[in-house]
């Protein structure tokens, strides 16, 4: 009679059977986008990449006029337009094919990246976890292919740095984040997490960030077009943050459209000239909303961190993870269905902590509201109807509550994960960059 395999290596096999299948799906929805390309516009985000290094190949501001001269605005860090140098002898369709093989070819290391980060947290069956979630995120995955867009490699970069944070190698840590950052700000507010380390890991955590960003958005940059234009293309990079973050040149959406995904969409979407409650509101009004329930976010954020920083609970660090993960794209006006692939982090921690606490009803309903967020993205009329938003909001309200509401249950401190008990003393390594 034949042995049967150990539960951790079937579940191994499994998780990779799921990877490998939406491998398959994405390398089958990568040729397919690659003859819509021959018949309508597709790729319209990567065309925005590569007019950017032609233009900056040329000797050109690619934040300055850009748009009038192309059609195509480009506000991303100089890393991006500096790494797709080599596209620009390529078509559009050429390179738009090489973008979305590279995407697809970053999956099996994005499960690696966020199973270890799950193991990292001494949560139960990483492998089926990390794969069930990048599984349920597919279409999330698959809009990114069908746009050449950079959320799957932005990913990539932050489950990478976070699996290192939580083992306590902040150095590393530090720079894979810096390296999401220099492919779009966004990632930026994963400094949050700073206060997880004690003093000395602190401090290689932010050399780290510093180092990645002056490699990707400096030195890349002057190897590509040269130290003069990588300077010029920093500072200008700078401005556009600057009066992104500050007022001045702020792009918001055009009110008229209600087919963004984005909260401030919902609201306009409901409440707005095209919506469908109550009396439709002024723009000023809806942005007002908006912005409140912005600050709301932020001050919870701020206050998770400060509440890790203070009391030192493991648990509450992948909370404030799974929070962040969710503020990225609800902190901004403008996202689209490809912009949630970060799903995948908080669905799979959340899902991981639940299961590892079945006695928790709290943390099985933030689990069950998550995957109801998720399976939401595969309906567009709700999608467009502005639930997904609503539901991430309400998800991401939930994560905040567990963060900072004490609860009942006893937890550990730093240096072993609370949501198990550990059946062994955890290795001390970790502790010394912490």
């Amino acid at each position: 009679m034949p042995r049967s395999l150990p539960p951790e290596r079937l579940e191994r096999y499994v998780a990779w059977f799921l990877v490998s299948l939406l491998v398959l799906f994405g390398v089958i929805n990568t040729l397919r986008v690659d003859g819509k390309l021959r018949n309508r516009r597709a790729a319209a985000d990567f065309e925005v990449y590569q007019t950017a290094a032609r233009e900056a190949s040329m000797g050109g501001n690619v934040y300055d006029g850009l748009e009038k001269k192309h059609g195509l605005p480009y506000h991303y860090p100089p890393f991006l337009a500096s790494v797709l140098r080599p596209t620009t002898s390529m078509t559009v369709p050429g390179g738009a094919l090489l973008w979305n093989l590279l995407q697809v070819a970053a999956l099996p290391l994005i499960f690696i990246f966020l199973a270890a980060l799950l193991r990292s947290a001494q949560l139960p069956r990483p492998d089926l976890l990390a794969a069930a979630s990048l599984a349920g995120c597919a279409w999330f995955f698959m809009d990114n292919i069908l746009w050449s867009q950079v959320n799957t490699f932005v990913l990539l970069a932050v489950t990478g740095g976070l699996a290192l944070l939580f083992r306590g190698q902040a150095l590393g840590a530090g720079a894979l984040l810096a390296v999401g950052f220099s492919i779009k700000f966004t990632p930026v507010i994963f400094l949050l997490l700073l206060p997880w380390f004690r003093l000395r890991g602190a401090v290689l955590f932010l050399s780290g960030f510093a180092a990645g960003v002056i490699a990707c958005c400096l030195l890349v940059p002057a190897i590509a077009y040269g130290p003069g234009a990588a300077l010029d293309m920093a500072v200008a990079y700078s401005g556009v943050l600057s009066d992104t973050l500050f007022g001045g040149k702020a792009v918001l959406p055009c009110w008229d459209n209600c087919a963004n995904h984005s909260l401030l969409f919902a609201l306009q979407a409901w409440f707005g000239k095209c919506g469908t409650l109550l009396a439709p509101l002024e723009p000023e009004t809806i942005l007002a909303i908006f912005t409140a329930l912005r600050i709301t976010m932020i001050a919870g954020l701020l206050a998770s961190a400060l509440k890790v920083a203070l009391r030192r609970i493991d648990r509450d660090s992948y909370l404030l993870a799974a929070q962040i993960a969710l503020g990225i794209v609800l902190l901004s006006p403008v996202a689209w269905i490809h912009h949630w692939v970060i799903l995948t982090i908080p669905l799979a921690l959340v899902a991981g902590m639940a299961l590892a606490a079945p006695r928790d009803l709290p943390l099985a309903l933030a689990a069950a509201l998550l995957a109801a967020t998720v399976l939401t993205g595969y309906q567009l009329e709700l999608v467009h109807a502005g639930l997904i938003s609503v539901f991430l909001f309400a998800s991401w309200a939930a994560l905040a509550a567990l963060t900072l509401i004490p609860g009942g249950r006893k937890t550990q401190s730093r240096g072993a994960s609370s949501p198990v008990e550990p059946t062994e003393a955890p290795d001390q390594a970790p502790e010394a960059e912490r």
